[in-house]
């Protein structure tokens, strides 16, 4: 005759649940730690665009980085002669190229601090890894485009 305990069986459902509520713990845990680290081999760093038409620094306003959460970078300019430069056009673009998805916000150019240097509002990433900004540029010297990648850690 088998016979079966029924406290084994309870038994196997508290480690189910309890397993089931430490994940949970370590997924909530994670998620609500909303400080991040960006990554940036370039930042605080001249970059030449695609053409070689600028030097550009861009960097976040207000570090850290708060996941999931709204901000703002500053982006500077400068020509082949290493002098400030205001470009007639700025776009921003970005996302999650391993993922195929964009940036969850339209980002934008919001204010021009100085002759060369600009206020680039709307930026945010939900999710940590591997991200790109990509500037799209159109002034005097021609089109030109920076692509910076990012990665965004915990």
């Amino acid at each position: 005759m088998l016979i079966k305990h029924s406290h084994t069986k309870r038994f196997s459902y508290v480690n189910i649940a309890s397993a089931l509520l430490g994940f949970a713990w370590c997924f909530l845990h994670i998620a609500c730690n909303d400080e991040y680290k960006i990554i940036d081999d370039h930042a605080g760093t001249w970059q030449s665009t695609l053409r070689g038409h600028y030097q550009v620094s861009i960097y976040p306003s207000n570090p850290p980085i708060k996941l999931g959460q709204i901000h703002s970078w500053i982006v500077e300019f400068r020509d082949s002669d290493n002098l400030p430069t205001t470009p007639d056009h700025i776009s921003v673009s970005g996302g999650m190229p391993s993922h195929k998805h964009g940036l969850s916000t339209t980002p934008r150019v919001t204010e021009m601090l100085n002759e060369g240097r600009f206020r680039i509002d709307g930026v945010k990433f939900h999710m940590p890894g591997d991200w790109v900004l990509n500037l799209g540029i159109t002034g005097p010297p021609g089109q030109d485009i920076l692509q910076l990648d990012l990665l965004v850690e915990p």
